[in-house]
């Protein structure tokens, strides 16, 4: 099976990100297909907020594990009753700020996940989240919120075992490959 051009651009900035390994590498040269996800499926009920979600991904263990600047006013969801969507992780680039990588993937026509998308995903694949030695954050323009200061904060997760969290992290701060951007997968 041969590569797709599109494949073998996203290889090419898996390499640049440091995310391949040998293992993966092989299993790209054997199949390219089985290296690139179209996205892990996603579903909740955004009728509530963003709270209940981010409660319920967190788990009952981890409810003090949230971010108190997070809230319905600053972080609202857009729509009522059941989402579905695919989710993937893109890696920052080194050096890379949310701003930057914002426009980096938009140009490159990715459609940016929100709260209820990463609250969502951390929920159904905390297996993917826990991938990430940084956080993965959400930075569509709907999940970013200036404080009295004007930093900008959006939301972000992180998974180590049974440990979760979900807090802000600085859209203008430089984040290296091991940090991640959810994305929706079309």
């Amino acid at each position: 099976m041969n590569p797709t051009f599109e494949q073998l651009a996203e290889f090419h900035e898996k390499v640049r990100a440091g995310r391949i390994t040998r293992g993966n590498f092989q299993a790209f040269l054997r199949n390219p297909s089985s290296v690139f996800q179209d996205g892990f499926p996603v579903t909740y009920d955004q009728s509530g907020g963003p709270m209940p979600l981010i409660k319920l991904a967190l788990g009952e263990d981890n409810l003090g594990n949230i971010n108190p600047d997070i809230t319905q006013e600053r972080f609202p969801l857009r729509g009522t009753g059941a989402r579905s969507v695919k989710c993937r992780v893109e890696a920052f680039l080194d050096g890379e700020t949310g701003e930057q990588a914002a426009k980096r993937l938009t140009d490159a026509g990715h459609v940016l996940g929100n709260t209820g998308d990463l609250a969502g995903f951390m929920h159904d694949h905390p297996e993917e989240v826990e991938k990430w030695p940084g956080w993965v954050l959400a930075i569509s323009e709907d999940s970013r919120w200036a404080d009295p200061d004007g930093h900008v904060g959006v939301p972000c997760a992180f998974v180590d075992g049974a440990f979760r969290y979900f807090g802000l992290g600085g859209f203008r701060v430089r984040f290296d490959s091991d940090y991640g951007v959810l994305v929706l997968s079309e």
